[in-house]
C-alpha cells in the first residue's frame, strides 16, 4: 500500500527543504538519508534536471514498534 501526500510550498527550493526538515523535525522525525536528484543525474549522465531532492526520514521511537514504514518525502522544483 502506498501513501502519497502532495502540499506545495510558495516559497525558494532550498527554503521548503529546510522547511520540511524542521517540521519532520518537530515531530521527532530526523533525515537518514538525502538524495540530490539533479546532482546525481548531472554527475552521472551529464544531464540538466530541475532542482528535486529526495528525504529519507525516520522517528525511531515509532519505527522500534513496528507500526509504521519508511517515510519517504521528495521535493522538486516545477
Amino acid at each position: 500500500m502506498i501513501y502519497h501526500f502532495t502540499k506545495r510550498l510558495q516559497v525558494p527550493f532550498e527554503t521548503a527543504i529546510v522547511q520540511v526538515t524542521e517540521a519532520l523535525k518537530q515531530r521527532g522525525f530526523g533525515i537518514l538519508t538525502e538524495i540530490d536528484v539533479r546532482q546525481t543525474l548531472k554527475k552521472k549522465l551529464d544531464v540538466d534536471f530541475r532542482p528535486y531532492r529526495i528525504l529519507r526520514a525516520c522517528n525511531p521511537p515509532i519505527t522500534l514498534q513496528g507500526s509504521i514504514v519508511p517515510i519517504f518525502s521528495s521535493a522538486w522544483s516545477a
